[in-house]
């Protein structure tokens, strides 16, 4: 009897922690996708109705007039926001991930002068907000004639996302041992063969996650991709 007892008072605390467990993912997953159930409801859910404190949390009269309307002839163009915004993205995530990779490496394996203060200024590059750079940058694109073009704005996306780039890749060249490209060395082979061969198939985690920041930086970026293109034909999504 005063086994059943003991066993019944080990069970029940641990009953009430796996609820209390599942319990709170539960409630942080409701937390998380409502905002996209929103999202979807709005776009279901007629004109009329969401301007109107009629709006209700399941749609009443579900209709596809909105997707009708987004792909229907006269409307904004959407295939082309999309082309825009894949160009500049993919562009940026790939230049952003090559400079932040060649100069990540060079800071962490080479010694040279100034190497603390490109350091710092790579640092204080982040302490300028965006809004203070728009004026100088617009001026330098109408003087360059990089206005309304997917160049410039990958220009201007990568002028931000550098400097993040290359401390996240410094961090996982740093964490591979360094033995390792002093062995490269010794059996003949350069910097950049050590950092293709030996080092970059050790730091895809790294070169992953800074091509994705640049990637998604670049998508939903609205001040630099409003101000620098003007023309209709050259937006991307996040600038309508």
């Amino acid at each position: 009897m005063a086994i059943e007892v003991s066993r019944q008072g080990q069970i029940w605390p641990a009953v009430g922690l796996g609820a209390l467990k599942y319990g709170g993912l539960a409630l942080g997953l409701v937390w998380t996708l409502f905002p996209l159930y929103w999202m979807l409801a709005g776009s279901l859910t007629p004109n009329l109705s969401i301007f109107s404190y009629d709006f209700h949390l399941f749609p009443s009269h579900p209709t596809l007039e909105a997707y009708q309307n987004l792909f229907s002839a006269g409307s904004l163009p959407l295939g082309t926001y999309l082309r825009n915004s894949l160009i500049t993205g993919a562009g940026t995530a790939v230049v952003t991930t090559a400079v932040s990779l060649l100069a990540a490496y060079s800071l962490s394996r080479y010694r040279y002068r100034f190497k603390n203060a490109i350091q710092l200024g790579l640092l204080a590059a982040q302490m300028f907000p965006l809004v203070v750079l728009l004026v100088p940058l617009y001026l330098v694109y109408a003087s360059a004639h990089l206005l309304n073009s997917n160049i410039g704005l990958v220009i201007a996306f990568c002028s931000f996302a550098v400097p993040i780039g290359v401390f996240f890749m410094k961090g996982f060249i740093d964490s591979i041992p360094i033995a390792l490209d002093e062995s490269a060395w010794i059996d003949g082979c350069t910097g950049l063969r050590t950092l293709w061969y030996v080092v970059l198939p050790l730091a895809w985690p790294g070169v992953i996650a800074v091509g994705i920041f640049a990637f998604l930086g670049a998508w939903n970026d609205l001040s630099a991709a409003s101000r620098v293109v003007r023309s209709r034909g050259r937006r991307s999504n996040a600038s309508t």
